[in-house]
């Protein structure tokens, strides 16, 4: 059976029309520039991950940011829904570049969204000590799409040359 043969184990039909086969992934990256600085944004579906977020994008700093504290990204990532998760505020060492991380938990945050409506999620914010203007908050959707695609993220950072 050649390629063009070859059946989705989902649907059966030809992958080569299957509209399953053709769907983007669930999770993928966007590379772009952003004020002249690399950046990348993560798309679900091909689109915007969050409802409340168009663009969920960060440069090189927050990505190595969020890779260095991946264990507690995983661990907000694997939270049950309607659950807190076990992370308490903490400072974390970077393995690769020994810089100090604050890692500040914000669990059930509360905010207005435009709309009136008011969200309670539990979410992380990581800080920078050594870039105290760099920093990054999500809550569990987005961290499942980090951690589903941080080796794509951990190759964006190496390819793009920045410290």
């Amino acid at each position: 059976m050649n390629n063009e043969d070859e059946r989705c184990p989902k649907t059966g039909l030809k992958r080569s029309s299957c509209y399953h086969c053709q769907e983007p992934p669930e999770y993928s990256i966007k590379e772009g520039v952003f004020k002249g600085l690399p950046v990348v944004e993560i798309l679900h579906q091909g689109g915007a991950i969050h409802e409340f977020d168009e663009h969920f994008r960060f440069g090189v700093k927050k990505a190595k940011l969020i890779l260095a504290c991946m264990e507690i990204v995983e661990e907000l990532a694997a939270t049950q829904f309607g659950e807190m998760p076990a992370i308490e505020n903490q400072t974390v060492v970077d393995s690769i570049n020994g810089d100090q991380i604050s890692l500040i938990v914000e669990s059930f945050r509360e905010w207005q969204h435009s709309s009136g409506r008011t969200i309670k999620v539990p979410w992380i914010r990581l800080q920078s000590d050594k870039y105290p203007d760099v920093h990054i908050g999500f809550g569990q959707k987005k961290a499942k799409a980090i951690v589903c695609l941080r080796r794509k993220t951990a190759e964006w950072v190496d390819r793009s040359g920045c410290n």
